[in-house]
């Protein structure tokens, strides 16, 4: 099983490459008004990209209570 480091490692590849910035860095306090690229489509894609990375299918409820970086890692796990 993945710890959060690699998960948080994971991440910062998939929103690196779907935001197309690769000086993007993530923390546990990270959120989608810290990233100007992160709109309410790239985090759609950025979500599909997550669940296929992970094999997992967030539920509704999952996304609307992830408020930052470190509630979707603890999700994921």
């Amino acid at each position: 099983m993945l710890d959060e480091k690699n998960i948080l490692g994971i991440l910062e590849k998939i929103f690196r490459e779907k935001l197309c910035d690769e000086s993007l860095v993530l923390n546990y306090e990270t959120t989608a008004n810290d990233i100007l690229e992160w709109n309410s489509l790239k985090h759609l894609v950025l979500i599909i990209a997550i669940e296929k990375q992970f094999k997992i299918k967030f539920s509704p409820l999952d996304l609307a209570s992830m408020q930052n970086i470190g509630e979707m890692i603890k999700t994921i796990k």
